[in-house]
């Protein structure tokens, strides 16, 4: 299991410090998601047991994602929440069992103890990211999903932060006046 200190190790004085991340997160199998609670301390990883692994599992199981395997195993329903609590999201975990993002969410929402909910409110914007999502948003050519691709953010974070900044995100609705006659 990798520690926070060993990955800023390898960050500092790097160029591309998020490609070096997705090479930690190939080189021991973590999702970049994990990898990046583990810098911000919000995850304590617990590697999973052996023969839990998501290689192993894909292998094991030569069923499409997708396709109607029937009822859940109590293992499946076990190594969901594992995978869970380690901070897999469910598009991860789905890929991990072979089954559909909403087959997971089903599973999830019938075992509601094993799956507790996330708080997390999103990320802390900084003011160079607000001033640059400001800027992008102020040109009317650039989308929405445009600016949270490159900010890499969340549309729901961006709209969160449109919220609580009206007047540096003013609405895009076009305005007509209706004309006198």
């Amino acid at each position: 299991m990798i520690a926070k200190d060993e990955i800023l190790a390898e960050l500092d004085n790097t160029p591309e410090p998020e490609k070096k991340l997705h090479e930690i997160a190939a080189r021991t199998r973590l999702p970049v998601m994990v990898i990046r609670k583990i810098l911000k301390g919000l995850v304590t990883v617990v590697p999973p047991e052996r023969g839990h692994d998501n290689t192993d599992r894909v292998a094991e199981s030569h069923i499409e994602k997708g396709a109607n395997r029937g009822r859940w195993s109590d293992e499946d329903i076990q190594y969901m929440a594992e995978c869970w609590n380690r901070g897999a999201d469910i598009c991860e975990i789905a890929e991990a069992v072979c089954r559909s993002e909403k087959a997971v969410r089903g599973a999830m929402q019938r075992n509601r103890k094993l799956f507790p909910r996330r708080h997390e409110r999103g990320r802390i914007w900084s003011p160079e990211e607000i001033a640059r999502a400001a800027d992008m948003w102020s040109d009317r050519d650039i989308t929405e999903s445009e600016i949270c691709n490159a900010l890499h953010r969340s549309r729901s974070d961006f709209y969160q932060l449109r919220a609580e900044n009206r007047k540096l995100f003013p609405s895009r609705r076009n305005t007509y006046r209706r004309a006198e006659t």
